[in-house]
């Protein structure tokens, strides 16, 4: 929509389209070596780097968006892909045989473990709940 405002006004030209990159994309040449740990959300990315700093945190930016994207620029690199609960399958179908990836099965399994409420979450919202839980017993 921004895209489109700024077109109409002239700030931009008729012919710019929006590319999309991974969010972190930009940290992918400082760290060449580091295992990528690739999720949907941003606010994911960011939780999951604090829990675990060994991994280089990348997200897609949704379910459908950046995959082709994230299959380009990670060619090559040692990737583990944590999708959200209910899209578990289609990220395996997604990136199934790619050289160096895995599919983490962490939030369908957490989904399944503790009911229905639970059928949408990812990464972030298990490390919130536990975080929570910890600090309840504390």
């Amino acid at each position: 929509k921004i895209g489109a405002m700024l077109k109409k006004s002239g700030h931009l030209p008729e012919s710019w389209s929006r590319s999309g990159c991974l969010y972190g994309e930009h940290l992918l040449d400082r760290w060449p070596e580091s295992t990528i740990g690739l999720v949907e959300s941003e606010k994911t990315a960011l939780v999951a780097a604090t829990h675990f700093p060994h991994y280089l945190w990348l997200a897609t930016g949704g379910l459908k968006q950046n995959i082709d994207r994230a299959k380009a620029v990670l060619n090559g690199r040692r990737v583990i892909a944590f999708p959200d609960a209910d899209a578990t399958e289609e990220w395996t179908k997604k990136f199934q045989g790619l050289p160096g990836w895995s599919i983490s099965t962490t939030a369908k399994d957490y989904a399944a473990k503790n009911g229905p409420e639970w059928a949408k979450c990812d990464l972030c919202d298990i490390l919130e709940h536990q975080f929570t839980q910890d600090k309840k017993v504390s």
